[in-house]
């Protein structure tokens, strides 16, 4: 009888310290083994549920003066944030990109179109157009949302971003008493019970190493990664090594332990392998479905999301999720947990489809447990909007469900709350996206009315609809009212904010990218000058807002002429962002790439080229075959092979651009504009090299080709026409002879997929 209650006690308290334990009050599937003795085993580490790890920020993300979270700057990357705190705070986002949804702080962005396209590139000295950075552009809009309130935390709610614990902390489960209730012990009492155990039993006994793990275990709860604990977690891992083998359970726990303590403390390369041990010994000991084995699987799986490794990770939690499933029912909180894992790893690569049929099973299983206006239901029924709209189920039932999901938004946490603007603008763009655009503006002036009717027309809610309807127009085309939506935007915030404040900033950063696309350049540099010098006041020079005004500042001034002022400003800002983000970073190439044409521009082609070999070295790293170049490789390859062509080196520019023609015929087709850029300069590289029938036949494609897309009487057609018969009456040509001379066998490929009507014949 004994036996029976402390083994109930023992997974009653399990589950429930746990629970207490989590911020989003569930626990792992953890439960106590049949087999539990008498004595109170000791306790053991659990994960923290990913739910309460922090945003890792993808490079190039902003984030506030205090560090919190700002914006993804059109990085493209999915974030891991948590709801509440990832909705409450502003996002810069490409303009016409997707909206994040609200349920996990998501950030998507389309890729940037390409900027207007200047003309063809023509022989001799015009062969210097390079193509646009597929990097975030200056022109970025971003929403500004002050708060008017911060959410209280909800313990009991997935996805509550206050007050959670840092990303590596594990909680440990309090060893319960005979009632079923956790007794908390402190170090002192937890030393005393270790000696005692050690001088009745012995210093390797049993008891003697449960009592020193629960010391480790006392000690890394309120110590955490202190020296004694780790000590302490190896002797007992030995300890029951020599006392039952590598394959008892208390040897698999001791295993777990200090896998979670070195996890804890940095060493991963440790930490991964004891994970992987404490999974295999549990499978093989007890079985795939046990839940000490899923303990291990969940904790292993964490483990792996923290470190990176997605696609291990989404296989392992894929793995406790039909454990759970088998073992605990479709309704059980580890089972629910695994289903919100898999769901953010899918959506991390793009698997919105199938992540949204595993939101519906969670969004069922949480409405059951807890009802569907619990904040954790609202959530999941948020997200299952967004990821029905990535998917593209762009239809009645997911106008039905963002619907659904925005009513109780609003219920439970209000109009001011951040989170249930963020919905109304991502409810407002999937509007717009199935044809309802005056629906979508309807949605959001109703909520900009509510909330100046509730809150006052400077309050932080409202000026947030104001920035959403201003964006929402200017991206319509409506630009008088897009003008006057953002400067009342920025008015509103300079009176109730002052004019440093950064949500002030913002609005003043936003008119200015919108009078950038409106053509209104000077009027946006002065305003981008102004946001510049008022960050380095308040934020210092190497915060990411300031590195976002300095890119920004520069695109202008590059765009109005002044180009040696821009290179003043782009290399050393490309050195900081090189510094800050990595050499990798999406603006690092893209300031890279940006500084390659003004340094080609101003003759310093050197330097010009080594920007431009280092964006192709990092967009075609992973490229491999011609198959997997993509629209960013072949720009890459465009601008260096320009670049090597104005230094007369056309043999190294040959393969580059056969190589970007391939990309841009697989990404557009043989006739869009680039494609046909791209031949004709590759026709103009040939014959500096002397293979004039070669380039003859190549001109020729790009003339029919021009004639079929942009028409006879268009400028780009009628210019490779002249160089076409340019090219036949020249002196060189007639001795060559026509069609006597050799076609490569790379150029006869080339006209073939091109559909030259001249490919049978070379």
């Amino acid at each position: 009888a004994d036996n029976a209650a402390a083994e109930n006690a023992s997974s009653c308290a399990s589950e429930q310290a746990c629970k207490s334990s989590s911020p989003d009050g569930r626990s792992p599937p953890s439960q106590k083994s049949p087999n539990a003795s008498a004595l109170a085993e000791p306790y053991e580490f659990c994960v923290t549920p990913p739910s309460a790890l922090p945003t890792y920020l993808p490079l190039g993300v902003a984030s506030d003066a205090a560090g919190g979270v700002v914006a993804a700057v059109g990085s493209g990357a999915p974030s891991v944030a948590n709801g509440a705190h990832a909705a409450s705070e502003p996002r810069l986002l490409l303009a016409n990109a997707s909206r994040s949804p609200v349920g996990h702080g998501r950030t998507k962005s389309a890729r940037s179109p390409p900027l207007s396209r200047p003309p063809s590139v023509s022989r001799g000295s015009n062969l210097s157009r390079s193509r646009p950075p597929s990097a975030p552009q200056s022109n970025s809009l971003s929403r500004v949302q002050s708060l008017q309130r911060i959410p209280a935390p909800n313990t009991n709610c997935r996805n509550s971003g206050a007050g959670t614990p840092d990303a590596k902390t594990r909680s440990p489960v309090g060893t319960p008493n005979r009632s079923g209730a956790a007794t908390p012990i402190g170090i002192a009492q937890a030393r005393q019970i270790m000696k005692l155990a050690q001088m009745q039993h012995g210093i390797d006994s049993k008891e003697a190493l449960q009592a020193a793990s629960q010391l480790a275990l006392q000690l890394e709860e309120q110590q955490p990664s202190s020296e004694e604990a780790g000590t302490l977690l190896r002797r007992v891992l030995a300890g029951f090594e020599t006392l039952y083998g590598s394959e008892h359970e208390e040897t698999l726990k001791a295993v777990n332990n200090l896998a979670v303590f070195l996890d804890n403390s940095g060493d991963g390369e440790g930490a991964v392998e004891l994970y992987h041990r404490a999974v295999a010994g549990r499978r093989r000991r007890l079985g795939s479905s046990n839940p000490h084995t899923l303990d291990s699987l969940y904790n292993l799986a964490s483990f792996l999301v923290h470190s990176g490794d997605a696609a291990e990770a989404e296989e392992v939690f894929r793995e406790a999720h039909a454990g759970c499933l088998s073992t605990f029912g479709a309704n059980h909180h580890g089972t629910l947990d695994c289903l919100a894992r898999l769901i953010d790893l899918l959506e991390a690569r793009g698997a919105c489809r199938e992540a949204s049929e595993f939101c519906r099973q969670l969004q069922q299983g949480q409405e059951a447990t807890v009802g569907a206006h619990h904040p954790e239901s609202v959530r999941t029924l948020a997200s299952l909007a967004s990821l029905l709209a990535a998917a593209d189920e762009v239809n009645e039932e997911t106008e039905r469900v963002y619907r659904d999901a925005l009513s109780r938004h609003e219920q439970q946490f209000g109009l001011d709350d951040p989170a249930t603007l963020e919905l109304t603008y991502n409810f407002a763009c999937f509007l717009e996206r199935f044809g309802k655009p005056a629906q979508a503006e309807a949605l959001l002036k109703q909520g900009h009315a509510a909330c100046e009717k509730a809150f006052g027309a400077n309050s932080g809610v409202a000026l947030g609809y104001i920035d959403d309807l201003a964006i929402h127009l200017e991206a319509a085309g409506r630009t008088a009212e897009a003008e006057e939506f953002f400067k009342r935007s920025l008015a509103g915030r300079e009176q109730s904010l002052g004019p440093s404040h950064e949500d002030t900033l913002r609005s003043c950063s936003n008119l200015a990218v919108f009078l950038d696309h409106d053509g209104r350049g000077a009027e946006a540099l002065q305003l981008y000058r102004q946001v510049l010098e008022a960050r380095q006041t308040t934020l210092g020079a190497s915060h990411p807002k300031m590195l976002e005004s300095s890119y920004n500042l520069a695109v202008c001034l590059a765009d109005q002429g002044l180009t040696e002022e821009a290179v003043a400003n782009f290399v050393p800002l490309f050195k900081s962002l090189e510094e800050h983000l990595g050499p990798e970073s999406e603006w690092v190439l893209a300031c890279a790439d940006k500084l390659g044409e003004l340094l080609r521009e101003t003759g310093k082609l050197e330097s010009a080229e080594e920007m431009f070999r280092r964006v192709y070295a990092s967009r075609a790293r992973d490229a491999g075959a011609d198959e997997a170049i993509s629209r960013e490789v072949a720009d890459a390859a465009y601008n260096l092979a320009i670049c090597l062509m104005q230094q007369g080196r056309s043999g190294e520019a040959e393969p580059l651009f056969r190589s970007c023609i391939i990309g841009y015929m697989r990404a557009d087709s043989a006739h869009d504009p680039y494609t046909l850029d791209a031949v004709f300069n590759l026709a103009t590289c040939i014959e500096d090299q002397g293979r004039l029938a070669e380039a003859e036949l190549l001109y020729q494609a790009t003339a029919d080709g021009r004639r079929k897309s942009l028409g006879a009487d268009d400028a780009d057609t009628k210019h490779a026409e002249s160089v076409l018969l340019s090219l036949r009456s020249s002196s060189q040509m007639a001795a060559v002879g026509k069609g006597k001379a050799a076609v490569s066998e790379e150029i006869r490929k080339l006209l073939k997929e091109l559909g030259s009507v001249d490919a049978q014949s070379a």
